[in-house]
């Protein structure tokens, strides 16, 4: 079991996102698209997601829709991690069942403040 998995599909950014996350004391495991995220989730059992949306292969908004329906990973919060963040870009988010929306780049604390609000059994100031 792995406290959080990052779908990302820049080497880049998935550097820092694991640094900051696993800087909070979280485990992380990495996907590159979103084929993957639904490969590693369904072995890795992660307690939250953290998606971008534009990725090949499979897209953030396609993924966070086969979350939310299949049967064995409805219940993990998917947040959308996305730079398309215009309020259409939000809502279309929403819609397909993300848990909440943070806009590119990420700051720490933002991303602790997501991860005391998603994970309170592991809050960390």
């Amino acid at each position: 079991m792995v406290d959080v998995l990052i779908v990302e599909d820049s080497p880049t950014a998935s550097f820092v996102l694991r640094h900051m996350i696993e800087s909070l004391g979280f485990s992380v495991a990495m996907a590159s698209n979103g084929s993957h995220a639904l490969e590693m989730a369904k072995k890795q059992k992660p307690e939250l997601i953290l998606m971008d949306l534009m990725m090949p292969i499979m897209d953030g908004y396609q993924a966070t829709r086969i979350f939310k329906t299949n049967a064995e990973l409805k219940g993990v919060p998917v947040v959308i991690h996305s730079s398309k963040s215009q309020t259409t870009d939000k809502l279309w988010a929403k819609k397909q069942g993300a848990s909440g929306f943070l806009a590119k780049p990420a700051s720490k604390r933002q991303l602790q403040r997501m991860m005391n609000y998603f994970l309170p059994n592991h809050e960390v100031s």
